[in-house]
């Protein structure tokens, strides 16, 4: 008998969700700590609101991950001096960079159909809805140990859809690593490193010349 999507979901009772108010930085800390890929946007009886994932906090032309961008100008900067536009990205909900329209399956779908909206769709997780609330979320880690590996080819990632967050983020991200320029210079640190070295020669070089030149004014 063939499996369906609601013998292998994630029932909606053990579902870690968030909220349209909740900001994407406590939404960071959960995904990074249950090493999830997404969560769902809940309203106030369960229905579907969005969903978001952690491309959705990808910022700066999809190269820099939001949260970490955040805690290197807090940790650089101090919590006293954060710029208007870092407090701006602090505040940033999941409801300004959801999916509010993302994919979502029925329960009684057939796991072959999920496996086929994973692959050309590019997603992960994906939303288990029935009368419009969520009754549970099904992964790509859910379908691996039924579906044979010819079953999923996923497309480029150059051909993946631009994410809704990306109008939201973008220009408070740009702003912000533009005022972190003027006020500092980053270095990596093989350069910091020759640096004392140098620094370190030149010191030594320095003091055995002044001690060759107070031996010679003595003679």
């Amino acid at each position: 008998m063939a499996k369906l999507v609601q013998d292998i979901m994630t029932p909606v009772a053990k579902i870690i969700f968030a909220k349209e108010e909740t900001p994407v930085t406590e939404i960071a800390g959960i995904l990074s700590k249950y090493n999830f890929n997404g969560l769902p946007v809940l309203g106030e009886e369960n229905e579907l609101k969005g969903m978001l994932t952690e491309r959705d906090l990808l910022v700066g032309g999809q190269k820099v991950y939001l949260p970490t961008f955040l805690q290197l100008m807090q940790e650089i900067g101090g919590a006293g001096k954060e710029s208007e536009e870092v407090q701006k990205l602090k505040q940033i909900t999941a409801g300004q960079v959801m999916k509010t329209q993302p994919f979502t399956v029925h329960p009684s779908m057939p796991i072959e159909e999920v496996a086929k909206i994973f692959a050309e769709n590019h997603i992960n997780p994906i939303p288990v809805v029935e009368l419009g609330k969520l009754v549970g979320i099904v992964s790509r880690s859910d379908l691996v140990k039924m579906l044979a590996p010819e079953h999923i080819h996923e497309k480029p990632r150059e051909q993946m859809e631009e994410s809704k967050s990306s109008s939201v983020l973008d220009p408070l991200f740009q702003k912000a690593v533009v005022r972190f320029e003027k006020g500092y210079i980053v270095v990596d640190r093989l350069r910091v490193r020759l640096w004392w070295v140098f620094l370190l020669i030149a010191f030594v070089i320095g003091f055995f010349v002044s001690i060759a030149w107070i031996i010679r004014v003595n003679l």
